[in-house]
């Protein structure tokens, strides 16, 4: 690192020490893909590759060997942050952080929910009641699967699906302009409990075939994921709700039998 970066890098450590414009609070921030009109380009890619860095930081702060590697991280970010030139004051003007009354960030007993979207503050609400409640209906091993869950309603911009779990990120990112509210199959409780299964198998990684054309329900489960776990995925939303999908309920009996 020159003198001029590593000059860069202590005066954005002085500034954020005195503002507390940490990787937390800019992961509170609701910073979308697409700049928005009125913020000009520098300060909307200085503040893309900050956010990337806070949630690096975030992935690596769960591991005790990595504390150097946080470190340096940590320098990057500042540095991007001073890019801007702005003050954390300005910054959230600008991205909306500074409302109160309309935080970007709602944590409940269940989980924490980020909007980043465009979608009014009425409808944030509307899909996080939602949410919150299939999740608070959830037991055995369904509720193994939502442990400190992140969901983040975000725009075609950033996914052009109705949902995905981001696995580097661990969150479920919903697409609030594809999926709407009610309890039918594709609806945003069903997307959710979906999203859910793939979570499940990064915390339980399973030792059975689950890909196998043997466990296809909907012909969504035969989608061609890279991940190979769309099946799983619906078996475990549809399990939920057990008898409303009662054309499949001898895979759903089976699948229940080898996760309990």
């Amino acid at each position: 690192m020159d003198e001029i970066a590593i000059g860069l890098a202590r005066i954005a450590k002085l500034l954020i020490a005195d503002s507390a414009m940490t990787p937390e609070w800019l992961i509170g921030l609701n910073i979308p893909t697409r700049k928005p009109r009125h913020v000009e380009a520098i300060v909307h890619q200085s503040m893309m590759r900050a956010l990337k860095d806070a949630y690096e930081i975030k992935g690596l702060e769960s591991n005790r060997f990595a504390q150097q590697e946080i470190e340096f991280k940590k320098q990057v970010f500042e540095t991007h942050i001073s890019h801007t030139r702005l003050t954390k004051e300005e910054l959230e003007d600008l991205y909306g952080g500074k409302k109160k009354e309309e935080p970007n960030v709602v944590k409940t007993s269940q989980a924490t929910y980020t909007k980043q979207d465009s979608s009014s503050y009425a409808r944030f609400l509307k899909n996080v009641d939602a949410v919150d409640k299939v999740l608070k209906s959830l037991s055995g091993y369904h509720k193994k699967a939502i442990s400190g869950l992140n969901v983040r309603f975000v725009g075609s911009d950033d996914i052009r699906s109705k949902a995905k779990y981001v696995r580097n990120r661990d969150e479920i990112w919903i697409n609030s302009g594809k999926v709407k509210l009610g309890d039918n199959y594709g609806g945003l409780p069903y997307v959710i409990v979906h999203e859910l299964g793939h979570r499940y198998l990064r915390k339980y990684p399973q030792g059975w075939n689950y890909d196998s054309s043997e466990w296809a329900t909907t012909d969504y489960s035969n989608t061609d994921s890279m991940s190979g776990e769309e099946k799983f995925a619906e078996l475990f939303a549809m399990a939920h709700w057990g008898s409303k999908y009662s054309q499949f309920m001898d895979k759903i009996e089976k699948f229940e039998q080898i996760l309990r």
